[in-house]
């Protein structure tokens, strides 16, 4: 629980007391590309796509794989 005013995560970001969820499925992916990795910061599993060259984050309510604003 992150209190008001105590620096927590953004308002709308999911919290899971328990942990982070279960992974996401993920496809089998060529080698030398890693599996999903949590991040604490972004309270989300993100991961680098090579074919967009871009880092993508799990989003847990719409169940798909999105790019990390910058």
């Amino acid at each position: 629980y992150f209190p008001p005013g105590a620096g927590g995560p953004p308002p709308g970001t999911p919290y899971y007391p328990q942990g982070p969820p279960a992974a996401p499925p993920v496809q089998p992916e060529p080698d030398g590309v890693e599996a999903p990795k949590w991040d604490p910061d972004r309270n989300a599993y993100i991961q680098w796509d090579p074919e967009l060259e871009a880092w993508m984050q799990w989003d847990e309510m719409a169940q798909e794989w999105k790019p990390i604003s910058r």
